[in-house]
């Protein structure tokens, strides 16, 4: 083809037909352009192709993501719902006539006051896929701005768990080596062998009437209701991703 247009230009030259051979470069440079152009179509249609390809696989991982952590995030609040209950009722007991076998008591709601916070919800999809760019695929905007909602409040509610560990760790069971009898709490959380104190338990009740004791109960109340409602915002916000996950998977 090439050599035959090659050919037409020479001919056009050699008969002096200056004017017809403009008129047919022009044309010639206008047939280039057109295939460019159409040679441009198809690679940017086979690429959208690719990244449609690309942004479906991506979507239905996600959903299978979504769809675990909102398992994982239900099954949490129930537990932080028994955590409220719990601590609310050791702060009504402090400073108060108890009753009796109370210690019996203690030692439970003193344990379930001592566990930490670690949600650890699955991220994997969602990191590879901001790292490899398949997250800037998604062609639903309110759906890429619900993810990066649901990001940005996952990574409060670790920053809240961090300061909530940190008030157990550095103020909490301190107190409690001090002032309480620890090795029935370890007794209690699945060490059987290390057997109950012999101690004399009735001690322990006497926390109940230590004002820094109630202190720091009300303080980790006050952070696990934090807790909570992150939980719950983080829940909400799940299942409206996976609403809209399953909107879309489904066309």
């Amino acid at each position: 083809m090439i050599k035959f247009f090659r050919k037409i230009r020479q001919n056009m030259i050699k008969e002096n037909r200056t004017s017809k051979y403009l008129l047919y470069a022009i044309g010639e440079i206008v047939l280039v352009v057109i295939g460019i152009l159409i040679a441009l179509q198809v690679n940017n249609l086979n690429e959208s192709s690719k990244n449609d390809v690309k942004a479906e696989k991506f979507l239905m991982k996600l959903k299978n993501q979504i769809e675990r952590n909102i398992e994982t995030v239900e099954l949490q609040q129930a537990q932080n719902n028994q955590f409220l209950e719990i601590s609310e009722r050791l702060i009504s007991l402090t400073n108060t006539n108890s009753g009796k076998n109370i210690e019996t008591k203690l030692d439970t709601l003193v344990l379930v006051n001592s566990f930490d916070f670690n949600l650890n919800l699955d991220m994997l999809s969602l990191s590879e896929a901001r790292n490899n760019g398949d997250l800037d695929l998604v062609k639903s905007d309110s759906l890429t701005l619900n993810i990066y909602k649901f990001i940005k409040l996952y990574d409060d509610l670790m920053v809240r768990e961090k300061v909530t560990n940190e008030d157990l760790t550095m103020n909490f069971k301190p107190y409690l080596n001090k002032h309480y009898n620890v090795r029935n709490l370890v007794y209690m959380n699945g060490y059987p062998e290390l057997k109950k104190s012999t101690f004399n338990q009735k001690k322990n009740i006497q926390i109940l009437s230590d004002q820094v004791f109630e202190n720091l109960l009300v303080t980790r109340f006050l952070f696990l209701i934090d807790i909570y409602e992150l939980n719950e915002s983080l829940l909400q916000l799940l299942k409206k991703i996976n609403t809209e996950l399953q909107l879309i998977t489904n066309d």
